[in-house]
């Protein structure tokens, strides 16, 4: 045989180990993963909250190339369940009931200082005392961070279903307080109609969550919260 045939034979095997060796290192090259494009929220049944947190949690989010998605779970409990440890986190939680969720990482931006009141209709005495009467009805949102707090005390409580009912059943008499919390976004009732008190012997803080498979995320969307947070106007009167 010629040399001009050995030499293509060599040439050949070279090529094909040449390959195979590119092959083996590309397969051990650590593989970055690319940042989902879509990431799916948890948050309790509270439409106000929803409707003034959502849209900057969404902006912000959009700001670094990712959708969100929203899914309503049934109660503040139900953060702790199997499915709900399965989303990519919690729209919103205020930091004393993170301790429901271990899989989720604080966002380290403040989306609202939060307080606990007692709210009162006119024409009854009102007072922090109030909490210590098993007598008096209460009104508070079950399954929701202002019933655990309602839990310290020996009240008799009317359940309701979502905040926006509290305000109705007051004025409609069926009890003459209620538990509620005051935030970035509470509007001003006039004094004519509720009498308000402070119950936070500090306040609490409302942040948003991620799971912790995300958490290479957790600079990029800090940042961008913290952008669009410093763009709202800070209220401080009462729900």
């Amino acid at each position: 045989m010629s040399l001009k045939f050995y030499a293509c034979c060599w040439l050949a095997i070279i090529l094909i180990f040449s390959s195979k060796s590119q092959a083996t290192e590309n397969a051990l090259k650590p593989q970055v993963k690319q940042q989902p494009s879509t990431l799916i929220f948890s948050h309790i049944p509270f439409a106000d909250a929803v409707k003034n947190y959502a849209p900057i949690i969404r902006e912000a989010y959009q700001d670094i190339g990712v959708k969100v998605q929203l899914v309503e779970i049934p109660g503040i409990r139900s953060v702790n369940t199997k499915k709900a440890k399965e989303y990519d986190g919690a729209l919103m939680l205020l930091n004393t009931s993170e301790d429901l969720n271990l899989s989720f990482i604080r966002v380290p931006v403040v989306l609202s200082e939060v307080n606990m009141f007692l709210i009162c209709a006119s024409h009854v005495w009102c007072s922090e005392n109030i909490l210590h009467d098993e007598t008096n009805v209460i009104g508070v949102v079950k399954a929701s961070t202002a019933y655990r707090f309602s839990e310290n005390y020996p009240i008799t409580k009317y359940l309701i279903n979502d905040y926006a009912v509290l305000k109705k059943m007051l004025l409609r008499k069926r009890f003459n307080y209620f538990i509620t919390y005051q935030d970035r976004f509470a509007l001003y009732q006039a004094p004519t109609k509720y009498r308000a008190i402070n119950l936070s012997s500090s306040p609490m803080y409302l942040y948003h969550y991620i799971h912790q498979k995300h958490h290479k995320l957790l600079p990029k969307i800090t940042a961008a919260l913290a952008n669009r947070v410093g763009k709202l106007k800070q209220y401080s009167v009462v729900r």
